[in-house]
């Protein structure tokens, strides 16, 4: 070894390490460390969904039917006839809104399927003769090139399909199950599960756990009062306008509210496309200025109001939260990612407003 090695290797044991270096060094392998927790319990999720995914929707529609159950047990029903009415009311609900908007929903389609056709045949006409001039080649290459596509994501579902149909069985199952014993024996859940830990945190987590259910609660009462705005209000809109399925299009735009930012997006562009569909250009420029003012004035005015009460994000970290559980699984991923996100902060925040305060056990 030469004399200049010998000379930095004494400086490193003598622990002359810059200081930035030795900060940047204690951080980074603790967000390895991090990372890899992260990653792994990412992973272990998506390979237990047929387990994680019902428990977690359960936790969304216990948090709906909850408050209804509680109200008649403070009205001296039993726990389990109490459950058993809501449920029930739950199901027949949703049994009758298919049956109103399913119907229609289908009789509808068959009605503007050919206006669809003529609808895109004017905007290839439009896109290849008007001021954008696009070569038809082109045109027809990027018709082929969708069309190879969409063969193979179909034959790729077929292929799993049997196995798609009993994972979504068993998962739908599962979640009505766990539903119902949430909404029965909920608080007999949380603290049978605090009693596991240690006596000296039990308090904290006990408050934890309280704080994110409340804070679940009021998620979902804040996206039932955004869906119903943001529904009446496309709903008032293209009916003026005259454009069809407006019941099916004002269901689908409450639907889309539990789907923050992207939602709102995903049913304006459906209700432009049935507007274009079945009136023209005219009416799909008209009922897409509709959508912007619902999802502006949703946007400034509903939103803020309602989820301020709610959960405390900024729109960016919705954003990020939607494309990463979509990501990771799926639709499903972008329905839970901003309630799972919501909980999970409100529970941290007040496990260290508890600990900061000095409350002791």
């Amino acid at each position: 070894m030469d004399e200049e090695s010998r000379d930095a290797l004494e400086v490193l044991r003598d622990g002359d390490v810059p200081p930035w270096l030795r900060n940047a060094a204690a951080i980074g392998w603790r967000l390895l460390v991090v990372g890899a927790v992260v990653l792994a319990s990412a992973v272990a999720v998506v390979k237990l969904r047929v387990v994680v995914v019902p428990l977690l929707l359960a936790l969304l529609l216990a948090a709906i039917l909850a408050p209804p159950a509680g109200w008649l047990k403070d009205r001296g029903w039993p726990p389990l006839l109490a459950t058993w009415a809501v449920v029930l009311v739950a199901i027949g609900v949703l049994t009758g809104i298919g049956w109103l908007v399913v119907p229609r929903f289908v009789d509808g389609l068959a009605e503007v399927g050919d206006s669809l056709v003529d609808a895109y045949e004017d905007i290839k006409t439009w896109v290849i003769e008007g001021p954008l001039a696009v070569d038809p080649a082109a045109v027809a290459d990027a018709e082929d090139a969708l069309v190879d596509r969409l063969q193979r994501i179909a034959e790729a579902g077929v292929t799993s399909q049997a196995a798609l149909v009993v994972e979504i069985i068993t998962a739908a199952f599962l979640t009505l199950i766990v539903t119902f014993f949430y909404i029965k024996d909920g608080d007999t859940f949380t603290e049978t599960f605090v009693d596991r830990f240690p006596e000296p945190v039990q308090p904290r987590l006990r408050e934890a756990l309280a704080e994110g259910w409340h804070v679940l609660q009021r998620y979902v009462a804040g996206v039932f009062v955004v869906g119903l705005a943001d529904a009446a209000l496309i709903g008032i809109g293209i009916a003026i306008v005259g454009v069809p399925l407006v019941l099916p299009i004002m269901v689908l735009t409450f639907l889309a509210a539990f789907f923050p930012l992207v939602g709102a997006i995903f049913a304006g562009g459906i209700a432009t496309l049935l507007a274009l569909a079945s009136g023209g250009l005219g009416d799909a420029i008209i009922v897409l200025l509709i959508t912007i003012v619902v999802q502006q004035l949703d946007g400034d005015v509903i939103a803020p109001l309602v989820y301020s009460r709610a959960v405390d994000l900024h729109p960016l970290a919705i954003l990020l939260a939607i494309t990463a559980g979509g990501v990771l699984a799926g639709l499903l991923g972008a329905l839970l990612a901003v309630p799972v996100l919501a909980v999970t902060l409100a529970m941290r925040r007040s496990w260290l407003t508890f600990t900061t305060e000095g409350v002791e056990p």
